[in-house]
């Protein structure tokens, strides 16, 4: 039974993927109805036990599992790994592949420095893995336009929130996502009265046309897009979405919640084990995930490992066990970095709080920290500002100036974009470096302060 589900989920894939990534379920049933005795078992069963499909339930009436007007889209985890070649780490899971490529039409072509092949050995490797070796090429790199949310613009969620001519964005026709009706793409918007735009106008196909985007992709972007928005939504459930209705609210309650006490650190707390903070005597605590994902137990060399981390150069950890920066990963083991509470949130005179600092990459590999003066060049925004705008809305975008040039900074997909030039650099935020040293002196300095104003 195992090889006939995998033969049937495999024909399932490959006709999705030749179909521009969906068909109706009955359209399904037709087609493996030659190869299976009961094609309405079988399929139900493939599409409910594989984490490769999404069914949108239709509305007509059943006589089978699934209505025969529910739609099937085809889902994959396979992402493109978004590192400059050469900087990957070790046993990355993702295709090695230029993203313009991917959206069909890179205009490095043989000179581009990124791979155009999938048949290179690790490429080889990962699609073997996720048994997706025998797709076409086609058919493999749409199913990755549909699924992969770094290889196209997103469409932008403010143009979306308000009337006027863009909506809520503050960024307007310098906007590098795409200003269109989102209910219009998903087939659910009423044209009557509606202001946002129903269409990819030129401003919208300029953008696509930057990112790689082919003519012969442009021709079906709103099936792209539509799948998309089904497969996304599929992945929330009511939990989910509460979550992120309320995302602003409860993102800073629990990093409340999961911070290290600032009162512990000045012997000051008085809640004991009812305090809501963790207990430690640093500002930050590295932890791994041991026995079977159920216990958080704390990294030998933390001070190694976060003043390696510090450093935005650095991937990895320094130990004989390093921890991966980019994945939060110590080999197979989840890893999580605990610290005080970010310096932007408290007043001034709070000692001890955790300074994060900006950096952006250069084309040269450099990281360079945001602030006033950048390569000679003024920067419109500081380390300081970039904080408090993060810590506003850590999904968010914000607008800036650096070396003559205009910029959109995505806090989600940790990247700059320049609104000229539509090139793209790597982000990073990391924290300033407090050895144990200096968090002891920190507290002696604060103690004699205090001891000398109550003197006078």
């Amino acid at each position: 039974m195992g090889d006939m589900s995998d033969l049937v989920s495999h024909f399932i894939t490959k006709n999705l993927c030749k179909n521009q990534g969906c068909l109706d379920y009955g359209q399904l049933c037709q087609m493996i109805s030659p190869i299976c005795k009961d094609p309405d078992e079988m399929l139900f069963g493939v599409l409910t036990e594989k984490n490769r499909f999404v069914i949108v339930d239709g509305k007509g009436k059943t006589g089978c599992s699934v209505r025969p007007d529910s739609v099937v889209v085809a889902k994959t985890s396979l992402r493109v790994c978004q590192s400059l070649p050469g900087n990957c780490h070790r046993n990355c899971g993702n295709l090695h592949l230029c993203r313009y490529f991917v959206c069909g039409d890179c205009r490095y072509r043989n000179k581009c420095r990124n791979c155009h092949e999938l048949d290179t050995e690790h490429n080889a490797a990962v699609l073997m893995r996720l048994g997706l070796q025998n797709l076409e090429p086609s058919e493999l790199l749409l199913l990755l336009l549909q699924n992969d949310p770094y290889l196209l613009p997103e469409v932008c969620v403010h143009y979306n929130r308000a009337d006027g001519l863009h909506g809520a964005c503050q960024f307007k026709g310098e906007c590098t996502n795409l200003h269109i009706c989102r209910d219009f793409l998903l087939g659910a918007c009423r044209a009557d009265g509606c202001l946002r735009v129903h269409k990819f106008d030129p401003k919208a196909m300029k953008i696509l046309s930057g990112r790689g985007v082919s003519p012969e992709n442009r021709s079906f972007l709103f099936r792209i897009y539509r799948n998309r928005y089904l497969i996304s939504s599929s992945m929330e459930t009511p939990q989910k979405l509460s979550r992120r209705l309320s995302k602003k609210t409860r993102t800073r309650r629990d990093a409340d919640r999961n911070s290290i006490c600032l009162f512990f650190i000045r012997s000051e707390c008085t809640y004991d084990e009812k305090c809501n903070n963790i207990h430690f005597h640093l500002p930050y605590k590295w932890q791994v995930l041991i026995q079977e994902g159920s216990t958080w137990t704390d990294l030998p060399n933390n001070e190694d490992i976060e003043k390696a981390y510090c450093n935005p150069e650095n991937n990895t950890s320094l130990d004989q066990l390093p921890v991966n920066f980019c994945t939060m990963m110590c080999g197979s083991a989840k890893v999580r970095r605990l610290s005080t509470v970010s310096s932007v949130t408290k007043p001034a005179d709070f000692i001890l709080t955790t300074n994060w600092l900006w950096y952006w990459r250069t084309d040269q590999g450099q990281w360079i920290q945001y602030q006033h003066e950048a390569n000679g060049g003024t920067c419109s925004i500081t380390s300081k500002k970039l904080e408090v705008a993060f810590q506003d809305d850590i999904d968010g975008d914000i607008l800036l100036s650096k070396g003559g040039q205009r910029y959109v900074l995505s806090f989600k997909g940790m990247y700059e974009v320049s609104i000229e030039l539509q090139t793209r650099q790597e982000v990073r935020r990391r924290p300033c470096f407090l050895s144990a040293l200096q968090v002891k002196k920190t507290l002696e300095r604060e103690t004699e302060e205090a001891s000398s104003c109550s003197t006078v």
